[in-house]
């Protein structure tokens, strides 16, 4: 599995690297790699998570009302390829989080 992301930010840049810490953890070695690309343009579909903003991926964002503090989490995974995203660059990193709880992770505080 490679996880994708055109987001140079330091926070998808850290999300991207959170998702594959933890799920290599929890498959042994299953994401091969973090691939920062250009464009949408260049995903594929299978084996793939894509991580972006929901606008990236051409999803609805109407409800959102202030998209700096609004946090929306969308997760659209299908046999280990999909998408992971949210409202801003924040809500990539709820986003994955809330992905890796939902797969079974605990994070203790």
């Amino acid at each position: 599995m490679i996880i994708k992301t055109w987001h140079n930010d330091e926070t998808a840049v850290y999300a991207a690297e959170e998702l594959q810490k933890y799920l290599n953890i929890m498959h042994s070695g299953l994401c091969e790699a973090i691939v920062l690309t250009q464009s949408p343009e260049h995903f594929k579909t299978d084996g793939e998570i894509k991580l972006g903003l929901l606008s990236d991926f051409g999803l609805d964002s109407s409800d959102v009302i202030d998209v700096a503090c609004d946090d929306v989490v969308y997760i659209d995974i299908q046999n280990g390829s999909g998408i992971i995203a949210g409202s801003n660059i924040r809500s990539i990193l709820l986003s994955v989080y809330a992905y890796l709880r939902a797969a079974g992770c605990a994070f203790i505080r």
